[in-house]
C-alpha cells in the first residue's frame, strides 16, 4: 500500500518501522505481535496484510466505523458508499457552531435561560450527540464549551443512546430536527 506510506497522518509507517519521529505515536508492539514476535517477520507479515485486496464478507466490518460514518465531503461519502456496497446515509454537515447549536436547542425547548440539573445534562447530551456525529466538533472541546470534565459529556451521550435503545426518542429524530436548522 504504498499511497499509506506517503501519507502523513497514518501510523502505517510506524507499523513498517519507517517512523521515528512521527507527528502522533503508536504503539504498535501489540499490533505487530499478533503476526510474530520477531519484529522483523511480523513487520513483514503486516505489510502482506497490507497488500491483500480485502474479500468482500469483510467489508462489512467497516461499516460500524464511526457510528457508520464515512469522514470525507458528500462526493467523497457517495463514491465510498457506492463502490463498498454499504449504504450510507449522508453525513450531519451543521451549519451552526456549538454556541449556536445550544441556543437553538435552548428555542426548541422554549427556554429563555441554561436549564440547570438533569435537564442541563439530557439538553448537553444531545448538543454533544450531534456536534460529534456532524464530526465538525469534539467532545472535549464540548466539554469546555459546557464547562464540563469531558467524561461527563461521554458518559451524558451514552446514557443518550441508552433511552434511545429503550425507545425513548432516537438519533435519527434528533438528525432530522438539526438538518432543519
Amino acid at each position: 500500500m504504498p499511497e499509506a506510506e506517503s501519507y502523513p497522518w497514518t501510523s502505517h509507517r510506524q507499523y513498517l518501522g519507517r517512523d521515528r519521529y512521527p507527528l502522533a505515536p503508536v504503539k504498535s508492539a501489540a499490533v505487530l505481535a499478533r503476526y510474530s514476535r520477531t519484529a522483523s517477520i511480523a513487520r513483514a507479515k503486516y505489510k502482506e496484510f497490507m497488500r491483500e485486496e480485502p474479500p468482500a464478507e469483510k467489508l462489512g466490518l467497516f461499516a460500524d466505523l464511526r457510528g457508520g460514518r464515512i469522514l470525507g465531503d458528500e462526493d467523497f461519502e457517495a463514491e465510498v458508499s457506492a463502490k463498498s456496497g454499504i449504504p450510507t446515509r449522508p453525513s450531519l454537515k451543521l451549519r451552526l457552531d456549538l454556541d449556536e447549536l445550544w441556543k437553538a436547542i435552548l428555542r426548541r425547548e422554549g427556554m429563555a435561560q441554561e436549564p440547570t440539573g438533569w435537564r442541563r445534562s439530557r439538553l448537553l447530551a444531545e448538543a454533544a450527540w450531534l456536534a460529534v456525529e456532524s464530526g465538525q466538533i469534539r467532545q472535549k472541546f464540548v466539554a469546555d464549551f459546557f464547562k464540563v470534565e469531558p467524561t461527563t459529556v461521554n458518559k451524558a451521550v451514552q446514557r443518550l443512546e441508552a433511552r434511545w435503545e429503550k425507545g425513548e426518542g432516537s438519533g435519527e429524530k434528533l438528525d432530522r430536527w438539526a438538518r432543519g436548522l
